[in-house]
């Protein structure tokens, strides 16, 4: 039978199938074939236990002995685990009865755990509810704080590029495709062009290595003063490398150290030390580079200052073996 469900019901349209009587029977008397969520998400109890009836507005088969809740009272039960509407004090039990006090009020009163949906004896439900209630909130506690270190973790990973490095590359490649363009094969008036590109170039070259020297010393002395280390939990460690740590990577010692790092400080300290020790070395060789160049540059512009010489000199050798 087709029924269309109304929606002004103390315990959903139920209360108007059957009225609350002191033994509170208010479960439909048979099955039916009813409207249901017409004006929201509206809920059942079913062979003891309730859930929420899914999809909009729509016919529903009911069973004998459900009891149904409207839009409102299923919102009510949701946000505070009891039907405020009617005024009433009654209980909803998992036999599919609702049972009224004798004042014979039709409100609806529901043990509701929202992690499940076995409706329960207030008693013996009431301590399992809080219990319940408590480990998820640990557990939800948990969770954000597992998401929290991870997103600390995540925002404390880096990874360093060195663009000073591929900066002094640059002028590097850009010089020795110069110098491969000179061979003995070529008109002197190109080999003497070519030595001039390649000294101007040069140039650039040694102005890069001496701007890379002061930027990996200005890394090198910033660990110096303070380094961060993160542990394998993500934990800041601060530490430095002492003056005396700084002198021996510059100058060394007739010594060998076995440091220890067992514990997060001492593997702090000896990761600050090789960070300093790497950028304080790839300072040493941009200064050495720099020297290096130098001495190329002036045998470069000798070379090519002789140019001219070289080229009377064969005029002459020539001319001998003409004569």
């Amino acid at each position: 039978m087709i029924r269309v469900a109304h929606t002004d019901g103390t315990a959903y349209n139920v209360l108007n199938y059957s009225h609350a009587y002191a033994n509170g029977n208010v479960a439909l008397n048979g099955d039916e074939n009813a409207l249901v969520n017409e004006l929201g998400n509206e809920s059942i109890v079913r062979n003891g236990k309730w859930m929420l009836i899914p999809g909009g507005a729509h016919f529903e088969n009911l069973k004998k002995g459900d009891i149904i809740f409207n839009a409102q009272q299923t919102s009510e039960l949701i946000n505070s685990g009891h039907v405020t509407s009617g005024g009433g004090h009654a209980r909803a039990y998992a036999n599919g009865t609702v049972g009224a006090y004798a004042g014979g009020n039709s409100g609806v009163y529901l043990n509701w755990d929202k992690n499940r949906t076995q409706v329960g004896n207030q008693s013996t439900s009431s301590s399992s509810n809080s219990t319940t209630t408590d480990k998820n909130t640990t557990s939800v506690k948990k969770n954000t704080d597992t998401v929290n270190d991870n997103t600390e973790k995540v925002k404390k990973s880096t990874k360093v590029y060195d663009w000073v490095e591929i900066r002094i590359k640059h002028w590097s490649d850009q010089v020795q495709k110069i110098a491969d363009k000179i061979t003995d094969y070529i008109k002197k008036s190109l080999k003497t062009s070519l030595l001039k590109q390649q000294i101007r170039k040069m140039n650039y070259e040694i102005g890069s290595n001496q701007k890379g020297a002061k930027t990996y010393m200005k890394k090198a002395n910033s660990i110096a003063n303070e380094y961060t280390y993160y542990n394998s939990d993500g934990e800041e460690i601060k530490t430095n490398v002492s003056k005396k740590y700084q002198k021996l990577v510059q100058k060394g010692a007739y010594r060998i150290e076995d440091m220890d790092t067992t514990t997060d400080a001492g593997k702090a300290l000896a990761e600050a030390i090789d960070q300093y020790k790497t950028y304080y070395d790839k300072a040493q060789d941009c200064k050495q580079a720099v020297v290096d160049l130098k001495k190329e540059q002036m045998e470069l512009f000798e070379q090519w200052a002789n140019m001219p010489t070289e080229k009377a000199e064969k005029k002459i050798c020539h001319g001998r073996f003409s004569s």
